[in-house]
């Protein structure tokens, strides 16, 4: 199991790394979007979590939820986003299994 502390360290490397990812030309403008929007909500929450880096209103619980629920949104994107290149759709929905996996490892106690 990933300790919650160590969630919180991934929470707040990827946070900056998707921000920075939506803002490259490499993506469409819609991508572009949807990478900062995911971004921003994550930070917005992973703030609020009560974690070792948050500042403890929102249960770990809860964040486990809204992270399955951008996880989910992610592979949804990759796979409805016809009009975008196959690599593009794949890295989203690549991005979505990697949050549903984190959030599958993820011990929900803090320690």
């Amino acid at each position: 199991m990933i300790p919650t502390r160590i969630h919180a360290v991934i929470d707040w490397l990827a946070v900056p790394a998707v921000e920075l990812m939506g803002h490259s030309r490499v993506f469409s403008g819609r991508v572009r979007r949807l990478l900062k929007g995911s971004a921003r909500a994550h930070a917005v929450y992973a703030a609020a979590t009560d974690y070792e880096l948050g500042a403890g209103i929102l249960p770990m619980r809860a964040h486990l939820g809204a992270d399955a629920a951008i996880g989910v949104g992610l592979i949804a994107a990759g796979l409805s986003l016809h009009r975008e290149p196959t690599l593009v759709r794949i890295m989203l929905a690549g991005m979505g299994m990697t949050e549903l996996l984190l959030v599958s490892l993820t011990d929900r106690r803090r320690r």
